[in-house]
């Protein structure tokens, strides 16, 4: 600590008052709460300053001047030089015994007047976590070792768990966690997990083929499996649909390619989603958003012809031949898709549209598309 070109006595106020509050907590001196939020200089500031005084054998004035500091900064280096480290470290599982691999866990010590943080742990994919602490972070100078308090905190802030006080934890603890109602993490937040540490700043849906390859070999996940992920979150850019919602459509077997998908009926894509759900690809949450999301595919589906035959793939190509205005193709497509039943039936439900007119002139293009396997110059 270094005094700002003035003393420090009672009265002021200012970022060196709370300058020095700071050391004098760390020093294990109590400082009221209205006076370290408002950073003055009180009677409990005063307090303190003089029992520091008396303890370092100076003249008691209650005045921070430049020896004062320097006895401050003495005794901080004695105290960090004395203190001990502590660690408490475990795994977090759910009661089936699945590793928790997402959310972080918290230490405090607790005493009377509340909990004082020590540290934090985000779980990896091991669903391990270590915390490490020093003596001179608690306030309280008779105290040697924590009254310990775990807390662990989901990735979208919900406390999941908060352990009993662990009196007098000893230096070098164990605690393993175990959740009562928490599902399994899925193989999407798995991954995440694994990838965010290596990942650090750059967003997934930046990565290049180099990076996937990369990312691969360093985390071991499958390389098609990096690719997806990176795949489905520059989907859910652009669809505002969870990324959790592709990265499930494709280990379902669902075409990676955007046009191509969207050829998939609203029944077949909510039957994928649920089963990827089921099996723990992607999380149970996305149940919640599920047909809402269906709605927003179904609403790009109708829009995707508006960016032209080669993003709209083959059904698009078909479409364009028939003489239909965009939004009129993606009309089409969305009551293509998502018709069930005999073919017949369909070509007469056109008849019933606004696209009547042109309905036996779309049947015979989707003839010639199937006799030619989508060859369009042919058509």
């Amino acid at each position: 600590m270094k005094l700002q070109g003035r003393n420090l006595s009672s009265g002021l106020s200012g970022d060196d008052v709370r300058l020095l509050h700071r050391f004098l907590q760390q020093l294990r001196f109590a400082i009221p709460d209205r006076e370290r939020l408002s950073g003055s200089f009180g009677p409990g500031t005063l307090d303190a300053v003089r029992r520091f005084q008396a303890s370092q054998q100076l003249t008691v004035t209650g005045i921070v001047d430049e020896l004062t500091v320097a006895a401050m900064n003495r005794e901080l280096t004695r105290v960090a030089a004395a203190a001990t480290t502590s660690v408490v470290r475990g795994r977090v599982v759910n009661r089936d015994g699945l590793l928790v691999t997402t959310g972080t866990v918290r230490a405090f010590d607790r005493d009377l007047r509340g909990e004082q943080p020590l540290g934090e742990s985000r779980l990896g994919a091991a669903g391990s976590y270590e915390i490490r602490y020093s003596t001179n972070q608690f306030l309280r100078s008779e105290k040697g070792v924590a009254d310990l308090v775990l807390r662990l905190v989901a990735v979208d802030g919900r406390e999941l768990f908060a352990s009993e006080v662990l009196f007098q934890a000893e230096p070098d603890l164990t605690v393993d966690i175990e959740l009562d109602s928490l599902e399994p993490a899925s193989e999407f937040e798995r991954y995440l997990a694994e990838l965010r540490p290596v990942l650090q700043t750059v967003a997934i849906a930046d990565l290049s083929e180099s990076d996937i390859d990369f990312l691969s070999e360093e985390t071991t996940l499958p390389t098609l499996h990096v690719a997806w992920l990176t795949v489905a979150h520059r989907y859910a850019q652009e669809a505002r649909v969870p990324p959790e919602i592709f990265y499930g459509l494709f280990r379902r077997g669902c075409p990676s390619d955007l046009g191509t998908l969207l050829l998939q009926s609203t029944t077949d894509l909510r039957e994928s989603i649920s089963a990827a759900i089921d099996r723990q690809i992607i999380p149970g949450r996305v149940r919640d958003s599920l047909e809402s999301s269906l709605t927003a595919l179904s609403k790009l589906r109708q829009e995707f012809p508006l960016r032209g035959v080669d993003s709209g793939g083959p059904l698009a190509g078909l479409l364009s031949l028939a003489d239909l205005t965009p939004i009129e193709q993606g009309q089409f497509i969305n009551a293509y898709v998502n018709h069930e039943g005999a073919v017949e039936s369909f070509w007469k439900s056109v008849a019933q549209t606004p696209l009547a007119a042109r309905a036996a002139r779309l049947q015979e293009t989707f003839q010639l598309g199937l006799a030619t396997r989508n060859n369009l110059p042919l058509i």
